[in-house]
């Protein structure tokens, strides 16, 4: 199975207007840029909707949300005997798809790749008692990257754009919070045994689950770099930088065993 799916997402966002891109702002005299603030500036688009009467206007964007997923699965089933059953199954899972944010320049790219294996006898050791022997594997692999932009603006030397936040105006640039990258691995043993006598079924069964989970999700690695308003934006009146170290470390690894038993039992007082 395939699904392709192509589809406009439309944004309002609050972008400098005409005026305040010259340093003009409505009640003030006239502001001269920073030379290091026309850059910046530059990263939001021309406004092309309501001018809001603050220096700020709105900007009405579509970015393409373009999808892919491809899907299959195969089933095996095989008599080992007359009263013997192996079932094995696969499943494969394939996607990604843009995710929009505020901007059409600037979305993130989001891709999945999961994959599923199942094999299971099924034993009859008389008609009234029966045993299942299943093992299965789940693997996957989410992700939510950044795609690089065509912007030469660096926050962070030898980095890609990070992102400029402006009080009263939409954040601009990529998203501080990825690239994530996470890997999984679920490993499963199970057994389940059916035992009918009398007014009894009694049901046994175990468990045995591991858990590998590996994952790197960045924050702030291009960098933040925040304004307290369209003025200080401006006047390149900086409020803070914020930026991941270099020797920080954003890989963790999680291991994780679980084991489950049970007994239950189905008690019949009489014939309703």
């Amino acid at each position: 199975e395939g699904l392709r799916e192509f589809k406009g997402i439309s944004r309002v966002s609050i972008v400098p207007d005409d005026q305040a891109r010259l340093g003009v702002l409505p009640g003030q005299s006239v502001i001269k840029v920073d030379s290091r603030s026309q850059p910046l500036i530059n990263l939001f688009p021309r406004a092309n909707g309501n001018n809001l009467g603050d220096g700020t206007a709105e900007f009405t964007g579509t970015t393409n949300r373009v999808a892919r997923n491809d899907f299959f699965t195969i089933r095996f089933d095989h008599n080992l005997s007359k009263s013997d059953v192996l079932t094995a199954r696969y499943l494969f899972d394939d996607s990604d798809q843009v995710l929009p944010r505020n901007f059409p320049e600037f979305f993130n790219q989001a891709a999945n790749r999961k994959q599923t294996f199942t094999i299971s006898e099924r034993k009859i050791f008389s008609p009234n008692v029966v045993n299942e022997l299943r093992f299965g594997f789940n693997r996957a692999t989410p992700a939510e990257l950044v795609p690089e932009t065509s912007s030469p603006v660096q926050l962070i030397a030898g980095r890609q754009l990070g992102e400029i936040t402006v009080s009263g105006l939409t954040e601009v640039g990529t998203d501080r919070t990825n690239p994530k990258m996470f890997f999984l691995n679920d490993f499963q043993f199970s057994n389940d045994l059916s035992v009918v006598f009398d007014r009894h079924h009694l049901k046994i069964g175990g468990l045995f689950e591991r858990f590998h989970y590996n994952g790197n999700s960045e924050t702030r690695t291009r960098g933040q770099l925040r304004f307290s308003s369209l003025e200080d934006l401006l006047k390149f009146k900086a409020q803070d930088l914020q930026g991941a170290s270099t020797d920080s470390d954003f890989i963790r690894g999680f291991r994780q065993s679980l084991f489950a038993l049970y007994i239950q039992d189905d008690f019949r007082f009489n014939s309703r």
